[in-house]
């Protein structure tokens, strides 16, 4: 058996008090003031300091601008922002128009401020007004305008919610009427994307029990959903109508009776092969010049319109009735005869030029429809200039209309026009943001690829080398 071993005493060790108070206290009171100043630091200073808190509005209309104490804040669109505490004037704007202000105490967070997303919500409900409502309109024809001529979009060009939005508004302001608006609208749905949005607008307006349907639209929808189906691979053929009158030539012009042509090719329902689309139409009787308007002519009318020589160009260009490209190149002067076709105009300049001559002459010109242009291409059957100056003269109809340089109508270019047999030329003249239909192709274009149906496109504002204009008589 081992024998137990004494280990030895040790000295016992005490902490000292301070100021007379147990250590544990002391050590129990430093982590309670420890614990204190964290909760004070992390859930109520950042409250003291910010002082402001969150907030959103919840207006019944969309796209709404708004100012806090007449600074810009924000869009309506679903935001939140961070205001500071006190009393706040809110005003609302849409396109620059003032729909009222509301007035709001914004009351700071102090406590749990760093972590906590309260958010009070300020609602405001816009009146509607004739000024309110033709404004909503005029913006969404114009948006859909611009956004038509984007065929594919992806994450990184996302296609804003047009249809959708306005359909929003409108039965917001219980808008009540919205026919024509929508048929615009809905001759613009150039993609997938429009398409769907179309729908989406579409059930809202339905909900809000607001008028929007028309016997065209009836028309066109049913088409749509054939245009936009999975597996659409059908194709519109023309009718085949013939038609056959040769014009009546006097002082530079051809007159013709007028009545019913086809315009147009065989097709497949796609966009934009639609551009091409067969449609029958009614044109009334008119005349139209045999040739270009000339460098000569445009030079009388410049003597005439200072306001429209090149030397005014800087002012043209600010009221968007011109590019930096108007006029350049071109010489102009009335002591000698240029009988080369005036070039690099814009429509603008063109309409300007047709109303100058009307008022000398005291007659009605103006630039050729498209379907007009398409009258005189169909009786004269023309065949391609393949250069700028052509002197030559055709008793059958007017020269340049296919080759030599594109040429300009009144017409607007309107997607989805081929897909209904009505005249929407009212729609133009309504909602005017679309640019005009251009026509023949000029003569560096390939003959092959280029005929009385192509249809080319061009903006109001914009000029070409390439393309010219001529006048009809009504």
């Amino acid at each position: 058996m081992l024998k137990r071993e004494e280990l030895p005493e040790i000295e016992r060790v005490e902490l000292k008090s301070i100021f007379g108070i147990r250590p544990g206290i002391v050590i129990l009171a430093g982590l309670l003031l420890l614990f204190a100043l964290s909760f004070f630091l992390l859930l109520i200073l950042p409250g003291l300091i910010d002082r402001s808190g969150n907030i959103e509005f919840d207006l019944n209309m969309k796209n709404i601008a708004i100012y806090e104490d007449g600074v810009y804040l924000g869009s309506s669109e679903g935001s939140v922002y961070k205001s500071r505490s006190g009393n706040h004037t809110y005003s609302f704007f849409y396109n620059s128009i003032d729909l009222g202000s509301v007035e709001y105490e914004v009351k700071s967070d102090i406590f749990l401020s760093l972590f906590s997303n309260e958010i009070s919500s300020i609602s405001y409900d816009i009146e509607p007004s004739p000024v309110l409502e033709k404004a909503v309109v005029d913006e969404f024809a114009s948006s859909i305008a611009a956004w038509s001529r984007v065929l594919d979009y992806d994450d990184s060009y996302h296609f804003p919610p047009i249809y959708s939005e306005f359909a929003h508004n409108a039965a917001a302001l219980n808008m009540e009427d919205i026919k024509d608006a929508w048929l615009y609208g809905a001759l613009h749905i150039t993609s997938t994307a429009l398409y769907e949005d179309y729908l989406k607008g579409e059930a809202i307006l339905r909900e809000g029990k607001i008028n929007y349907s028309s016997p065209i639209l009836g028309k066109l929808q049913r088409l749509l959903v054939r245009l936009y189906s999975e597996n659409s691979s059908e194709t519109i053929r023309p009718d085949g109508f013939d038609h056959q009158e040769k014009g009546v030539k006097d002082r530079g012009f051809f007159y013709y009776e007028g009545g019913d042509i086809e315009k147009g090719r065989e097709v497949q329902l796609s966009y934009p092969d639609l551009n091409n689309a067969p449609k029958r139409v009614k044109v009334e009787p008119f005349g139209i010049s045999s040739a270009f308007v000339t460098e000569y002519d445009y030079s009388r009318f410049i003597e005439e319109s200072p306001f429209w020589s090149r030397s005014n160009l800087d002012q043209l260009i600010s009221l968007g009735l011109a590019d930096e490209n108007y006029l350049r190149g071109i010489t102009l002067g009335s002591a000698y005869r240029s009988l080369r076709p005036i070039r690099n105009v814009s429509y603008y300049s063109a309409e300007a030029f047709a109303k100058w001559l009307s008022d000398k002459e005291g007659k009605n010109y103006s630039l050729p429809s498209e379907d007009e242009w398409t009258y005189s291409f169909i009786s004269t059957e023309p065949r391609f200039i393949s250069s700028l100056f052509s002197n030559e003269s055709d008793d059958r109809g007017p020269v340049g209309l296919y080759g030599q340089l594109w040429d300009m109508t009144r017409s607007r270019y309107l997607p989805l026009e081929r897909l209904v047999d009505d005249d929407l030329s009212y729609l133009s003249e309504q909602f005017d943001y679309d640019p005009i239909v251009v026509k023949g192709g000029s003569y560096i274009s390939d003959s092959s690829k280029v005929d009385e149906h192509s249809v080319g496109i061009m903006d109001k504002k914009s000029t070409s080398e390439y393309c010219g204009f001529r006048v009809v008589e009504r």
